[in-house]
């Protein structure tokens, strides 16, 4: 069965020790975090924000 990769928005912070991503809502379907950014856009103007999308080939260890 074939994983849908996820995305999620990310604000992007610049900061002294470079670029940190810090992800603003849980991964969900691309059309779901599409309009999550859009909210969020109209909502926080100032903030730098991206969508993202998760690699499923990286298996990451769950917390």
């Amino acid at each position: 069965m074939a994983q849908q990769p996820q995305y999620r928005v990310v604000k992007t912070n610049i900061g002294s020790s470079g670029r940190a991503e810090e992800p603003v809502t849980d991964w969900m379907s691309e059309s779901a975090a599409k309009k999550q950014m859009a909210e969020l856009k109209k909502a926080r103007p100032k903030d730098w924000l991206s969508i993202q999308k998760s690699t499923n080939q990286v298996k990451k260890q769950s917390h």
